[in-house]
């Protein structure tokens, strides 16, 4: 059976019969999700097969574009004179057309500085 991201096998050949439940020393231990009523979730091995390599490829672009971002910051902070964490803060603010909330966060910590600095 074909093995999925690090070797792991998923196939029937292990053993595994999708229930939700993995075997550890011999020990049945659940596995899967939970509902709101506390009941286990019912694991689709189709599902997981199917889409965990899409998950992977996810994953790794992911990564590369983190190291992007941060070389970027960098080069832009060096250019502009400013602090890289604070542009990427103003830059997420403005992509989650969130920067009402982070102006009032600004104000608030230079309120604090300002008046329980020395």
């Amino acid at each position: 059976m074909e093995s999925v991201g690090g070797g792991l096998d998923l196939g029937q050949e292990s053993g595994h019969k999708g229930n939700g439940k993995a075997r550890a020393n011999g020990k049945e231990r659940k596995v899967g999700r939970q509902d709101n009523d506390g009941q286990e979730a019912v694991v689709d091995v189709g599902a997981l097969k199917k889409e965990m390599p899409k998950a992977i490829k996810l994953e790794k672009e992911l990564l590369v574009a983190k190291s992007d971002a941060s070389e970027f910051y960098k080069k832009f902070a060096k250019k502009a004179g400013l602090n890289a964490a604070q542009l990427r803060k103003a830059a997420k603010a403005y992509a989650n057309e969130d920067v009402e909330a982070a102006k009032r966060s600004a104000e608030q910590m230079t309120l604090i500085l300002d008046e329980c600095g020395a």
